[in-house]
């Protein structure tokens, strides 16, 4: 949760290959609040704030874990991954069965975006029943913007996590022809992350083509826009 005032926590440990000092630390340097989900303190990297001329190479890298009783293990954390293709970012999570020798990726965006409030949940099946796990959160840019994580989680059997939300549904058309519209991309305002993209619909006479549906991790009432070039 990094509730606390020590960063990194006990037992966590920071990378700086670069050896610049542009690495994560505790809360935002440009003030900005918590925008993962969770509350109070996080952890967070921000290349924005060091301007054009720098770059950033960075882990945030967990305790060893002992998972020798875990058959399905996996990851939970709140997250906000602010990202744009215009600018050279990466955001990895890695795990090690070997204490941090070697790293097999479990979680890779680049330019895309993952906007937060997000509950992201990653299975680690190279970890199941391993006595010597690490987890990292692997963070380089040059001139990008930011990633803030929080309440970082390790369980050690993946049963269905309950995730509040529920399903939209629906169909596009042209507004002039009231023709289908098969390819367009539906996405919730609110919550971008939360899209789907309209299909034909061959096999259902009864449901006209251009149909999407998708699941919303907002519920109530939340404007959703449908786009598609040209």
């Amino acid at each position: 949760g990094f509730e606390g005032s020590t960063f990194p926590p006990a037992g966590w440990t920071v990378t700086d290959p670069l050896a610049n000092g542009q690495v994560w630390q505790l809360n935002d340097p440009e003030g900005q609040q918590n925008q993962t989900g969770g509350s109070g303190n996080f952890a967070d990297i921000n290349s924005d704030f060091y301007g054009s001329g720098s770059s950033q190479d960075t882990s945030l890298v967990t305790p060893a874990l002992n998972l020798s009783t875990a058959a399905a293990p996996y990851l939970t954390f709140n997250n906000n991954y602010n990202a744009s293709p215009f600018f050279p970012q990466v955001g990895d999570v890695d795990v090690s069965k070997d204490g941090g020798t070697t790293w097999t990726n479990v979680w890779h965006h680049t330019g895309d975006a993952v906007p937060g409030p997000d509950l992201e949940t990653v299975q680690l099946p190279t970890a199941a029943n391993q006595a010597n796990v690490k987890v990292r959160f692997h963070f380089t840019a040059t001139f990008g913007f930011w990633w803030m994580v929080d309440n970082v989680t390790v369980l050690k059997s993946s049963n269905c996590v309950k995730v509040p939300g529920g399903l939209v549904e629906g169909n596009v058309s042209d507004l002039t022809t009231s023709a289908p519209i098969n390819g367009a991309k539906v996405t919730s305002n609110d919550k971008p992350a939360d899209n789907g993209t309209t299909v034909a619909t061959p096999d259902d006479p009864a449901n006209p083509d251009g149909y999407y549906w998708l699941f919303s991790s907002l519920t109530g009432s939340h404007p959703f826009t449908a786009t598609k070039s040209l």
